[in-house]
C-alpha cells in the first residue's frame, strides 16, 4: 500500500538566490529536508476512506537501507503534485534517519523544479513510500521502501521543523552578505591585477578605502550607514501609508457629506477618530427655544451611536471613525433620531 505524506517547507541557502542571478545549471543545491517522521496520522479523516497509518522508528530505517542498497533499480524523484509519471522537480541524492526522522541530505535540483521553489508555487514536500515494496521482477518482498517525494500545497503531517524561506533574510545577514560580496569582489580584483603584472594606481586621498582593507571600524560604519538607508526607507514606506490612510478618510467623509449623514464642522473630528465630538458637532442645539427635552434626546441617541460605535470598532478591528460611518448607514432610525433631536 502506497502512502504520502506531506513533510515540511522547503529550505533555500545562498545558492539558491545565485539561481535568480545565473545560469541555474551551474548550482546543484544540497538541501537537508525533512520528508518524514514517527507518529500516528490519520488519512482522509472524516470520509468514507478515511484510514490510519503509523510510521516507526524501524520503518524509517527500513527505508534507508532499501534506498543505500537500490532494491527499486532507479533514481529516487522528487515531481510535481505526486505525478511520477511526468517530469521531475529535483532527485534525492542521499537520505539519512536523524532521531525521530528520515531527511534528504542532499537533493539534485532541477532548474525549473528550483525556480517553482523560489517563486514560492510550492511550499511542502511529501513522502510517498510502499509498506511492503515487491519487486516486479524477482516478486521478492523488501518491506518499507521509499519510492519518492513530491512537491505540494496540502499538509498532512504538521508540526515539522520550520525551515526559513528565501525572502526570509534579516537584516543584519544581509548586511553581512554584501559586505561578503565586497570583499569577494576586492579580492578578484587584486588577483587580476597580479596576474596581469600591472602595479595598482594609488586611490586618491579622497576615495574610501577598498572592502578588502577595511578595519573593524570601518566595517561598523559601512554597516551603520546601510542601516541608516534602511530606517530611511521604512520611514518613507510609513508616511506614503499614512498619506493614503487619510486619503482614504477624507473620501468616506465626502460620501457622508455627500448623502446628508454628516456636516462640514464634522470632518478634522472624524480624521481624528474623536467619536464624541463627531456626534456632538452633528447639528447645533438651540436651548433657548425648545428647552431641554432636545438635549435628553439628543443624549441618548448619542449614546446608542456611541456604544454601537464602539462595539463595532471593537469586534471588526476598524478605526473609530469608520465604526461610526457604518453605525450611522447601518441604523437609519437612529440617525433620523438623532437628527431630529438636534435640530429641535
Amino acid at each position: 500500500m502506497q502512502h504520502r505524506f506531506p513533510a515540511t517547507e522547503i529550505k533555500f541557502d545562498e545558492n539558491a538566490k545565485a539561481i535568480l542571478e545565473s545560469d541555474p545549471n551551474s548550482h546543484n543545491i544540497g538541501e537537508r529536508v525533512q520528508l518524514l517522521r514517527v507518529g500516528k496520522f490519520v488519512v482522509n479523516p472524516g470520509r468514507a476512506d478515511q484510514s490510519t497509518v503509523e510510521v516507526t522508528i524501524e520503518m524509517l530505517q527500513s527505508m534507508v537501507n532499501n534506498f543505500n542498497e537500490r532494491i527499486r533499480g532507479v533514481d529516487i524523484a522528487i515531481d510535481y503534485k505526486h505525478e511520477s509519471d511526468d517530469v521531475a522537480a529535483g532527485w534525492i541524492k542521499e537520505i539519512e534517519l536523524c532521531e525521530d526522522s528520515l531527511y534528504a541530505t542532499r537533493i539534485d535540483w532541477t532548474p525549473n523544479g528550483l525556480r517553482k521553489l523560489a517563486d514560492k508555487e510550492f511550499r511542502y514536500i511529501s513522502a510517498e513510500f510502499d509498506l511492503n515494496y515487491k519487486d516486479n521482477e524477482s516478486m521478492q518482498s523488501f518491506g518499507p521502501t521509499l519510492l519518492g517525494a513530491g512537491l505540494t500545497n496540502r499538509p498532512v503531517v504538521k508540526r515539522m521543523e520550520p525551515i526559513v524561506q528565501l525572502s526570509e533574510i534579516d537584516t543584519n545577514q544581509a548586511l553581512s552578505n554584501e559586505l561578503k560580496a565586497e570583499l569577494k569582489g576586492a579580492k578578484m580584483a587584486d588577483q587580476k591585477q597580479q596576474s596581469m603584472a600591472v602595479q595598482p594606481v594609488p586611490a586618491p586621498a579622497s576615495a574610501p578605502a577598498a572592502a578588502g582593507s577595511m578595519t573593524p571600524e570601518e566595517m561598523m560604519a559601512k554597516i551603520k550607514e546601510l542601516q541608516a538607508i534602511i530606517d530611511q526607507l521604512k520611514s518613507e514606506k510609513e508616511a506614503v501609508v499614512a498619506a493614503k490612510e487619510l486619503a482614504e478618510k477624507k473620501s468616506r467623509f465626502a460620501q457622508l457629506l455627500s448623502e446628508g449623514k454628516a456636516v462640514p464642522a464634522q470632518e478634522k473630528s472624524f480624521l481624528d477618530g474623536d467619536m464624541e465630538k463627531f456626534v456632538s458637532l452633528s447639528q447645533p442645539v438651540n436651548l433657548s427655544e425648545k428647552g431641554n427635552s432636545s438635549v435628553e434626546n439628543k443624549k441618548d441617541s448619542q449614546d446608542q451611536i456611541i456604544e454601537l460605535a464602539q462595539k463595532r470598532a471593537k469586534e471588526n478591528g476598524v478605526d473609530i471613525a469608520d465604526a461610526i460611518s457604518q453605525v450611522l448607514s447601518e441604523n437609519p432610525e437612529l440617525h433620523k433620531e438623532y437628527q431630529k433631536a438636534v435640530s429641535l
